[in-house]
């Protein structure tokens, strides 16, 4: 690369104000690129937003199982977003409702996690339960 090329500051677009398009923009811009970032939408976010899909008033965070990686990702580090954010520790992370009225839970609880599938799906709990358990020995041992 010439000496010239070198010097110029490199010019980079990103097509997507989704998370991953966000972060990767700050990084770059952080290493001395110019960046551009290029969103469809109205709003930037990508797939996570807020939405009133149900009943008036009642608020849906769309794709929020994202949002908790923000806290474990190294991808946020130094960014300062965790410190700009008001975690909270509900005892039910995500529901998922169906079009016939159940609904599956994931608790904090596993226990409690694997009575809410089995209420939908006789047995699912037991599998989902041997599933995490795998994860949790390795973790004690």
């Amino acid at each position: 690369m010439s000496p010239r090329r070198s010097r110029a500051r490199r010019r980079v677009l990103i097509v997507g104000a989704g998370h991953n398009g966000l972060v990767a923009a700050i990084r770059l811009a952080a290493a001395g690129c110019d960046v551009m970032v290029l969103e469809r939408d109205e709003r930037p976010g990508g797939a996570v937003k807020s939405a009133y899909d149900t009943l008036p008033g009642f608020v849906h965070d769309r794709c929020a199982g994202f949002l908790p990686l923000t806290a474990a990702s190294p991808a946020f580090e130094g960014l300062g977003v965790r410190e700009r954010v008001e975690w909270i520790d509900p005892p039910v992370a995500m529901a998922h409702p169906f079009l016939d009225g159940t609904a599956i839970a994931l608790h904090r609880d596993v226990g409690a996690t694997s009575e809410s599938l089995d209420a939908t799906a006789r047995g699912a709990g037991r599998a989902w339960q041997a599933l995490v358990d795998v994860p949790r020995d390795v973790a004690s041992a």
